[in-house]
């Protein structure tokens, strides 16, 4: 229980000591010292055996990768879970911790307020994204100040008329919580599709909906993720195992008007669909480790399954046309198969090895894979013709190949294998990461120096040409790029002092047009300067990359080491995530330095780097 102080006892205790308090400072002091006596609630300790491992209870479809014998240990909290979030007893323990916590908090009201007002004032609530064209589209969303959500909007050619898609505030009116995702319009434009979820536990419904009227045609329930098939008759997705796994790949037909469900969007989406007896399923991953993802590439060729760990992967592709490969030639490049289509055949294009990732994108009449094989660490380009794969195996219906844990492929370039063709040298100093085929190029993603970088490979030639920016530093990601016979490639492109913008680089001239730079009010970026600085690990010898931003104002004898006078940093490091935050804008606004470090397991740096320098060798050297 706290002990209650009252504002003339906290009074006459600060004169007795001689210290003079205005009434707002003993108000003040008086919310903290009362928040610092509260006792939390602490559940009571019951004490219980729990066994992890082999256990008899089916939780596993592999076994044999368990801890056998199991584990015990004893768990005086255990009874703490509750996997249908019912317990009584649990339920009033959470609601005390939050009115525990508010109180705690609620001298911290005020400044709550101020910053939350400070970081709207660099929002435009009222805004529009914008647009990317989608053949003669062009697709985007709108926020409206006051409104929850996004509205999705397209219109036929710049000066089309506005054609509301999908308005995620009508759809989730009646709703406790509306949560919706990757929406999508079908290659005639007729339809959109997209995941919705209506119970915050993020299991979706995929709703598929006429693009004029929005009326819904079909819906699949508990979808992980969805895209069109070769048109928009079918749709592959994939869904969830027990543990929220994606794990499985099905194909689905699209329902005709009379057999389409009245609607997914009322409630849960509970009256979505549930039987997937009609469906077809393609592939199941049972390695508990791996993680299956799929997606069609960008020329519509090609439906690609990847099945993921933390460091292993394995792709599998079919023809989205399901023709064999010497029919696929015959027909070219705008050739499509006419009649009822056979039922999708996959073909692996590596079997998993244990250490051994790569990505694959389809360019030039090949496959080209982004990939470590080889012992290249930090990944290389390498290519193989689309015959390649002829004379390989269907895929069985799931996965065969189980890793034994500990177990490392062979490193040597004998390895590669597969009939894989090295595209460009290997550079131990580049680290690739993504890679995607147009008609007359393929885009290249990566980082060097710690910084995102972009390079083209056009057909014909062995050697990256890299698309330069004028910041020292920055970040630059793709897209979004949907046509696939583009000539410029979309890019968005931000730094510690530009905000979002949106380029076209024109991949013959190399030629930057910036079309868009997003509005932030109550910011002038000429105000800011950013550099790059590195300091030494306590090993002595790992470098650690810091981006740093300041006020120009700050800015005393410049030199390589120290760029700006000192003063208060704030110093950001997240161990372990890729993700680059940008949420210094109070720091540089109210004249402190905003530095993000580089610690252990960030992959600006490579993967070399991640593993061998800083996180598997010597994590101590960049963290604490």
């Amino acid at each position: 229980m706290a002990t209650t102080i009252k504002p003339d006892q906290l009074a006459a205790a600060a004169s007795a000591a001689g210290v003079d308090i205005s009434s707002d400072s003993v108000t003040q002091l008086l919310d903290y010292v009362q928040g610092a006596l509260l006792q939390p609630p602490r559940p009571p300790q019951r004490p219980e055996i729990v066994k992890y491992g082999a256990v008899d209870d089916d939780r596993s479809k592999n076994p044999d990768k368990l801890i056998d014998p199991p584990v015990e240990r004893v768990d005086p909290f255990y009874w703490l879970r509750d996997d249908d979030r019912a317990d009584p007893e649990i339920l009033s323990l959470i609601r005390r911790e939050n009115s525990f916590a508010q109180e705690v908090c609620r001298p911290l009201s005020k400044v709550r307020s101020e910053i939350y007002d400070e970081i709207l004032s660099h929002i435009n609530e009222t805004d529009t994204s914008f647009p990317y064209p989608v053949d003669d589209y062009l697709y985007y969303t709108r926020t409206v100040k006051g409104l929850s959500y996004a509205i999705h909007c397209r219109k036929l050619g710049e000066n089309g008329k506005e054609e509301v898609l999908c308005d995620i505030n009508k759809l989730a009116e009646g709703k406790e919580f509306c949560d919706v995702r990757g929406v999508s319009p079908s290659q005639d434009h007729k339809m959109i599709m997209f995941r919705a979820d209506y119970c915050g536990n993020e299991t979706y419904a995929l709703e598929i909906r006429d693009a004029a009227t929005f009326e819904l045609i079909d819906s699949i329930k508990d979808v992980a993720g969805a895209f069109w098939g070769r048109d928009m008759s079918e749709v592959f997705y994939t869904t969830h195992d027990e543990a929220h796994r994606p794990f499985k790949l099905w194909h689905h037909k699209l329902a005709t008007t009379s057999t389409a469900p009245e609607s997914s969007a009322e409630g849960d989406g509970s009256s979505a669909k549930v039987d997937r007896s009609n469906d077809t399923l393609l592939f199941t991953e049972v390695d508990e480790r791996f993680y299956l993802s799929a997606h069609k590439t960008l020329d519509d060729r090609w439906v690609v399954i990847s099945v993921d760990s933390a460091e292993t992967s394995e792709i599998h592709v079919c023809d989205a046309r399901r023709a064999s490969i010497p029919q696929l030639l015959q027909l070219g490049e705008g050739g499509t198969p006419v009649g009822e289509l056979p039922p999708p055949s996959f073909k692996c294009l590596r079997p998993r090895e244990q250490k051994v990732e790569y990505d694959v994108a389809s360019f030039d009449g090949h496959f080209y894979f982004c990939s470590n094989v080889g012992g290249q660490k930090n990944f290389a380009l390498f290519r193989a013709p689309f015959s390649s794969i002829d004379t390989l195996p269907d895929s069985p219906g799931e996965s065969q190949s189980t890793l034994p844990l500990g177990t490392t492929a062979d490193a040597s370039p004998e390895a590669i294998g597969n009939g894989w063709e090295p595209v460009i040298p290997y550079d131990e100093g580049t680290f690739l990461t993504d890679i995607e085929g147009f008609e007359g190029f393929l885009a290249v993603f990566g980082r060097r120096g710690g910084f995102t970088k972009a390079w083209l490979l056009k057909i014909g030639e062995s050697e990256l040409t890299p698309i330069e920016f004028d910041e020292p530093v920055y970040d630059v990601c793709d897209g979004p790029n949907c046509n696939f016979r583009a000539t410029k490639l979309r890019l968005h492109f931000n730094s510690m002092t530009t905000p979002r913008t949106v380029l076209d680089v024109d991949t013959v001239t190399l030629e930057r047009e910036v079309k868009h730079v997003k509005d932030v009010p109550n910011y002038d970026a000429q105000q800011y300067e950013s550099v790059q600085l590195y300091a030494t690990a306590k090993d002595g010898k790992t470098r650690v990359p810091m981006c740093a931003v300041f006020n120009k104002k700050l800015r005393g004898a410049s030199s390589a080491d120290q760029p700006f006078t000192k003063g208060p940093v704030m110093l950001y490091g997240f161990v372990s995530l890729t993700i680059f935050f940008f949420f210094f804008c109070l720091a540089r606004a109210n004249g402190v330095t905003f530095d993000d470090a580089v610690c252990a397991g960030m992959a600006r740096m490579g993967v070399a780097w991640i593993r061998i320098s800083a996180q598997f060798a010597s994590l101590s050297s960049t963290v604490g």
